[in-house]
This record gives C-alpha cells, structure tokens and sequence, in this order.
C-alpha cells in the first residue's frame, strides 16, 4: 500500500512541476514584451521578470531577465538593477532546489545518487554559486543536486542570491556602457 501511495505521488510530484513550468513558460512570454515596454516600471519589472524568467529554468528559458535588466541597465541606476533583478531570479530559482529536496527518496535509488552527494557535499555551495553567477544550461541540476543532497535551504538561497547579484550586475552594467558609449 505504502508503495503504490508512493509511485501515485512521484508521479503527481512530476506532473506538478511539468504543468508550473509551461504555465510559467507561458506567462513569461505572455508578459515578456509588456515587461520590455514599459520601462518605467523599472525596478518592479526587472524583479518579476527575473523571478518569473528564473521560475522557468526547469524548461530552459533562462534569458528574458538578462535582456530586460541589459536594457533598463541604460536607464536605472546598474547596481541596484543588479541587485533586485539578482534577488528576483534567486527567489524564481528555489523551486528547483525544493524539486531535488522532493525527489530525494526516489534518487537514492540511482547508482548516480551516492556520486552526486559526495559532489554536493564536498563543493556543493560553490558549485551552486558559479553555475548562478554564469549563465549557463546547467544551473537547475546543481539547485536540485542541492536539494536531493538536503543542503539548507537558507545557505542555498544565499548563494543563489550572491551569485545572480553578480550575474545581474554584470549584465546591468554593460548594457549602461555599452548602450550609453554608442
């Protein structure tokens, strides 16, 4: 009985994260060109789109917050831009951390699982730290091998958030002086 309970809620789990993110995925472009034009919602607009574009990571749309933050870089002030836009994706990004903290009892079964701990245990934290500050497609795996290998949940929000502050100020700053030195 335990068992088939288990398998119906592997698969409601799965379901669940399969509908947020094409429902996410949807209102992401739904909302991505409203976001773009209007620019005097400045902050408000680079803190949801980050969060909604890092909520979508799970199907591989990272970029929208980087083009919105590189284009509202040249009219707000970059360092708090990089700031709130950081913290806006870094909230947008736990769900895949809560993902792999769910589907730990179901990859303890995989050969892979005892590879992944001693991965996450040994460098976890900054594993997770580079893959948030450079944007790359990998960066979901090391938010849910920080949940399956049961990383806190507050050490790695704030990693997350330092390494997506440096992400965003980054992109903040050259879309100031690139847009601005044309």
């Amino acid at each position: 009985m335990k068992n088939e309970f288990h398998k119906h809620g592997e698969r409601l789990t799965y379901l669940l994260a399969l509908l947020t993110g094409i429902s996410t995925t949807i209102l992401v472009f739904a909302t991505k060109d409203f976001l773009v034009s209007h620019a005097e919602l400045g902050y408000m607009s680079a803190f949801v789109g980050s969060l909604l574009s890092a909520a979508t990571g799970l199907v591989g749309i990272p970029f929208p917050a980087m083009i919105l933050v590189y284009s509202l870089g040249s009219k707000l002030n970059p360092v708090l831009l990089g700031v709130i836009a950081g913290t806006g994706s870094a909230v947008g990004e736990m769900p895949g951390y809560l993902t792999g903290f769910g589907m730990r009892p179901m990859v303890t079964q995989w050969k892979l699982y005892k590879y992944i701990k001693a991965w996450m245990d040994n460098r976890g934290l900054l594993v997770v730290f580079w893959a948030a500050a450079i944007p790359n497609p990998i960066f979901d795996l090391a938010s849910i091998a920080a949940g399956v290998a049961r990383l806190p949940a507050s050490q790695v929000f704030v990693t997350i958030l330092l390494g997506r502050i440096v992400r965003m100020l980054i992109v903040a700053l050259l879309g100031r002086y690139i847009v601005l030195s044309n």
